[in-house]
């Protein structure tokens, strides 16, 4: 699996994740990206560097068809596609472009996949689901649509924050995991 963080130049930093282990990514940009704009590239800024954050904000569809943001949107969706688990911690369900990727992959093979949700303050599935479709709901006219059905089935809510998660999946050999990723590819054997 591949980081897919904060530092590039260029065409070196794509393959500058190539040996790590966790998938992370910065879709929307990072305050220590900024455009160069003689060379028109996107770049890592040190922290000498007195530049301007090259971060999306506040527009109802975000996604760019230039890199980084394309390249990291196109290798996230990947792996949504190749997992059987989503864990998602610190994110709002307010971009209906990554909700709608969110959505299109767990329903695409429900029978293996599972969104695992980390936040202390989520009460139960259904009431996620309820929050999750008024937001698909609402539409804007450069997104004809917007993926609101999702099942019960396919989410779990940990109700904990992201250090106790964190306690819970790693302690014992990562058993928790272990546990519920094979459950998982239990679900998808073929009898």
């Amino acid at each position: 699996a591949n980081v897919l963080c904060d530092g590039f130049e260029n065409e070196a930093w794509k393959g500058h994740f190539a040996d790590r282990k966790l998938n992370y990514y910065k879709l929307h940009g990072s305050i220590n990206w900024y455009l160069d704009d003689e060379e028109e590239l996107i770049k890592k800024a040190s922290a000498t560097d007195h530049v301007k954050p090259f971060v999306i904000f506040g527009s109802d569809y975000k996604m760019h068809s230039f890199d980084p943001f394309f390249f990291l949107l196109s290798k996230f969706r990947d792996r949504l596609e190749n997992s059987i688990l989503y864990i998602v911690i610190g994110y709002s369900f307010s971009d209906k472009y990554i909700n709608n990727m969110l959505i299109q992959q767990l329903m695409f093979k429900q029978s293996n996949r599972l969104m695992l949700i980390v936040d202390p303050h989520r009460d139960s599935e259904q009431a996620f689901l309820n929050e999750l479709a008024k937001v698909q709901e609402s539409r804007i006219t450069t997104q004809p649509l917007n993926f609101t059905k999702l099942s019960q089935n396919l989410i779990r809510i940990e109700k904990s924050t992201t250090a106790e998660f964190y306690r819970k999946c790693f302690s014992n050999n990562a058993e928790y995991l272990v546990d519920l990723i094979g459950a998982l590819q239990k679900e998808e054997t073929v009898f």
